[in-house]
């Protein structure tokens, strides 16, 4: 396993306003992980929604509960949801919903990498910076965006991973 550079992965902590997305919904584990099949079906309908605000990709995770990780098992389901943000619409394609992020407090991981060798950053986050930052996991949704340096299964691609926070310390 590589060593992860953790300069890289100091994150920004940012209040975000409220996101409205309009997407696709899957539940699954990290066992039984449908994250490809979730995109390949969502992917297609992307040109057929109406007023898009930007060509940026949102991957979305619903955590049960904010134990999830404490209380780790491969197998416990959870929500994911392939997104795009734009204006909301009344026709929307079929099978679609549209998802709201509330606004709240984010820490901001900058991930660079290949998609597939993003695990060892996301434990790094959950099981050593949360621990060690004195942030802790809130009820919201947490979400990558995968923007114009996104570049897919490539080691110079770029995702912002976004960890919903609360802290006593702000």
């Amino acid at each position: 396993m590589k060593n992860i550079n953790l300069k890289r992965l100091e994150p920004k902590i940012s209040t975000m306003a409220e996101i409205k997305l309009i997407a696709s919904k899957c539940d699954m584990s990290f066992s039984e992980n449908k994250t490809d099949k979730l995109w390949r079906s969502f992917s297609p309908t992307i040109k057929n929604i109406p007023n898009k605000k930007n060509n940026f990709k949102y991957s979305v995770q619903i955590f049960p509960d904010t134990n999830f990780f404490k209380d780790f098992d491969p197998t416990t389901t959870f929500q994911k949801y392939a997104a795009i943000e734009a204006d909301i619409s009344e026709n929307l394609p079929e099978k679609l919903e549209v998802l709201t992020i509330p606004a709240g407090l984010y820490a901001i991981f900058t991930y660079i990498g290949k998609p597939s060798e993003a695990e060892k950053t996301f434990y790094y986050i959950y099981y050593q910076w949360l621990k060690e930052s004195g942030f802790e996991l809130d009820e919201r949704p947490h979400f990558a965006i995968m923007g114009d340096k996104y570049i897919g299964e490539h080691p110079d691609s770029e995702e912002e991973l976004f960890i919903c926070s609360s802290s006593n310390l702000i």
